[in-house]
């Protein structure tokens, strides 16, 4: 495949031997491992560049997407769990259940194309995708920064609707829990006031869930975009791993793969530190 069709058998072996194929499986491992401890990733077969530069590239552009996604979908969820859970079994708990489990059981890139849709095409509101105006030279960060924005709003709304339902679910189901706890009711005893309540003990004891959720979230927000910057034509890192498939690019998917579980891992580790500030029943042994 790296030589191309009625390639010669000489020319086989002289790209075996450029790409370290004619040693055994073992041997290409480790030279593997070594470039990736040393910054040699491998060579992109489609882009003809070194796959850690094509990485380094386009994770600017996911992260942005995914941390703005990230900051809306938290707030949303957080809100819509906390008035699910003081207005549990109530109407308006079950519509903010079944808002929930539509967006929860709709495809990414099915919402992802009706907001497309509406917003772009019907109402011409923000651009069709991208993440900048093509063609055009901007004289100033702010014009700039003005364009990249608003091609950021509809994917990192998209994105930010698939992820809420999570933070919706969980928020509710934890408050619900701490509100029918013994410390809150002999709180209420005491004639401490409702809303003190709600957000010293109820919704401080939630937040070691929220915590973990999130950090599934960071965790996974690489792999997670995938869908969301297909149907945007974001950018990203989700992008260049379709791509990748597309045109059969091995070292650049299995750059990709490898930078994804770096990711996750130290995402993970980060998390668990984090848990010892908020709270101090976990420790670090």
């Amino acid at each position: 495949m790296f030589a191309g069709d009625g390639a010669t058998p000489e020319y086989l072996e002289m790209v075996k031997k450029e790409y370290g194929l004619d040693k055994p499986l073992f041997e290409q491992l480790v030279n593997y491992l070594k470039g990736i401890l040393t910054g040699n990733w491998g060579y992109s077969i489609s882009f003809e560049r070194p796959v850690l530069t094509l990485i380094l590239e386009r994770l600017p552009y996911t992260l942005l997407l995914s941390f703005s996604g990230f900051l809306l979908a938290v707030p949303m969820g957080l809100l819509l769990g906390m008035i699910g859970a003081l207005k549990r079994n109530t109407n308006i708990d079950y519509a903010i259940a079944g808002f929930a489990a539509s967006f929860n059981s709709i495809p990414a890139f099915i919402i992802g194309l009706l907001i497309l849709f509406l917003f772009a095409v019907q109402l011409k509101w923000l651009p069709l995708g991208g993440v900048f105006t093509v063609g055009v030279e901007h004289e100033t960060f702010l014009t700039e920064f003005i364009d990249i924005s608003k091609h950021l709003i509809l994917p990192a709304f998209s994105l930010s609707l698939i992820w809420m339902v999570g933070y919706t679910r969980v928020i509710r189901n934890t408050m619900i829990e701490a509100l029918l706890s013994d410390y809150v009711r002999a709180a209420t005893a005491r004639g401490i006031s409702r809303v003190r309540i709600i957000f010293k003990h109820a919704f401080r004891n939630s937040i070691l869930a929220i915590v973990t959720l999130a950090g599934v979230h960071v965790g996974y927000m690489l792999g997670g975009v995938i869908l969301t910057e297909t149907v945007f034509s974001w950018y990203g890192i989700g992008n260049l791993v379709v791509e990748s498939v597309a045109y059969r690019d091995y070292p650049l998917l299995m750059g990709l793969l490898f930078f994804s579980a770096i990711w996750v891992g130290l995402t993970n580790l980060l998390v668990d530190i984090f848990y010892t500030t908020i709270d101090p029943r976990v420790t670090l042994k």
